[in-house]
């Protein structure tokens, strides 16, 4: 009979270990006594030499490894047999999950029309970004960098303004005549702005007419106002009764009932106006007495010309029979005491003759009595 005794590195049979391989026989007697059975035993040992198997496998916060999914570190082992079923090979798998919390920080990289970053000039908005790796080569720093690129403004304005409206007022600065103006300003974004000022200053009408009008009672009396640039007329007053046949022209005819102010306003095509203030002012008829007696006895002892100090520019002249003037008197009307340089004039009659500007010329006889 032969029996098979194998082992890896060692096979023990009766007690006995064996490190190599042998052959070992028996008989075995039979009741007579005599050899029947012949035992064959082969200790076989078949020498073998383990062999140890490292692998690693990493990743960042998960591994994944024959279908399973590790999220912390761990060792697996497998062992490989020999074809004689000896254990020769160990494989020993290193699980190794590196936990990781990503980091991200955001940069801004901001300039007017341009930024340059890391050499590169940009001069439009972009998005930079760039990952700093940890030692096991996982993510774990995140770095954004936003590049703003603010622009510069160039503004132009133009602007038309009657010369009432000077000093023109734009970007918290005054102007006071027409030209072009160019300032430079920080915009919304911090950035230059260029802004420039077209001003134009139109042209405004130009009134000319007397400050004040001496008008008689019941006199009609051309307004003779003159403009330039004109194109628009009105003559208005705080009084109910304008005493003009138009308001709308630039020379009215007035005939007043009593004293008043207009305002004349004169437009121009481009929309300016300029005004003038014009004064009315109304006399009645001229009523001087006509006979005075200069003998000091306090009653009416002068003649009496008061009623002519309110015409402008008036004048006085006295003359005796033979056409002498004996007295005069002109602008601040004084009045005529009955002397000619210091002398008194006989009694008599006297002709006088008195010239008021804009109007006319009155004439008349003043009789001196004593």
């Amino acid at each position: 009979n032969n029996f098979n005794h194998t082992g890896c590195n060692k096979v023990t049979y009766l007690g006995v270990d064996y490190f190599a391989s042998t052959v070992k026989r028996d008989t075995v007697k039979s009741y007579q006594g005599c050899d029947s059975v012949y035992n064959v035993h082969n200790i076989v040992v078949t020498s073998v030499t383990a062999t140890t198997n490292n692998f690693n496998h990493t990743g960042c916060n998960k591994v994944t490894y024959l279908g399973v999914d590790y999220f912390s570190s761990i060792i697996k082992r497998d062992t490989v047999k020999s074809y004689q079923g000896c254990d020769s090979i160990y494989n020993v798998h290193n699980i190794v999950v590196t936990s990781v919390t990503a980091t991200t920080n955001n940069f801004y990289h901001t300039g007017c029309n341009s930024v340059t970053y890391n050499a590169i000039n940009y001069t439009s908005n972009a998005t930079v970004r760039d990952t700093f790796h940890s030692y096991q080569g996982c993510d774990s720093i995140y770095n954004v960098h936003s590049i703003v690129v603010k622009l510069s403004t160039i503004s132009s304005t133009n602007a038309s303004i009657c010369p009432s409206a000077l000093p023109f007022v734009w970007n918290v600065q005054s102007f006071y005549s027409a030209g072009s103006y160019v300032v430079h300003l920080t915009n919304k974004a911090g950035c230059d702005s260029v802004a420039t000022l077209n001003l134009t200053v139109k042209s405004e009408p130009i009134i000319t007419v007397k400050d004040t009008f001496f008008v008689w009672l019941g006199t009609p009396t051309l307004l003779d106002a003159t403009a330039l640039n004109d194109s628009i007329y009105k003559w208005t007053t705080i009084s109910t009764n304008t005493f003009l046949n138009y308001d709308t022209i630039l020379n009215p005819i007035c005939t007043p009932l009593s004293n008043i102010n207009y305002l004349l306003t004169v437009t121009s095509n481009e929309g300016c106006s300029s005004d003038k203030v014009v004064v009315i002012q109304l006399n009645k008829e001229i009523k001087l007495p006509n006979v005075f007696s200069p003998n000091n006895d306090g009653i009416n002892d002068v003649w009496d010309l008061s009623t002519l100090n309110n015409l402008k520019g008036a004048s006085v002249q006295v003359f005796d029979r033979g056409g002498t003037i004996v007295f005069q008197s002109r602008y601040s009307i004084k009045n005529w005491d009955g002397t000619r340089n210091g002398l008194a004039m006989p009694v008599g009659t006297y002709y006088y003759i008195i010239d008021i500007p804009d109007y006319k010329q009155i004439s008349g006889s003043i009789t001196i009595l004593r």
